[in-house]
């Protein structure tokens, strides 16, 4: 959803609209529709990959800082049922 906000909203609008019914250029949901339809599948989700590869960047960050962090502290949770 937020890969679409910014092409229905606009790059000025899209930092304060919270969704896409809150959107400038197109008012209602069939002129947002046309407008997405215009757009194209190819030109709606421009931008996924890069989105796509920073967020899985970050999250791997996290869970490695997490672990880190558990291993640091002595604190690792053991499952049930089984000696670690």
């Amino acid at each position: 959803a937020d890969l679409l906000l910014p092409r229905l909203c606009g790059s000025a609008t899209a930092s304060t609209a919270t969704s896409v019914a809150e959107c400038v250029i197109a008012d209602g949901v069939l002129e947002q529709a046309r407008y997405l339809m215009s757009l194209g599948l190819r030109g709606a989700y421009a931008g996924l990959a890069p989105r796509l590869a920073m967020t899985s960047v970050m999250t791997s960050i996290q869970f490695s800082l997490y672990e880190w962090l558990q291993m640091s502290l002595g604190v690792r949770p053991q499952a049930e049922g089984r000696n670690v």
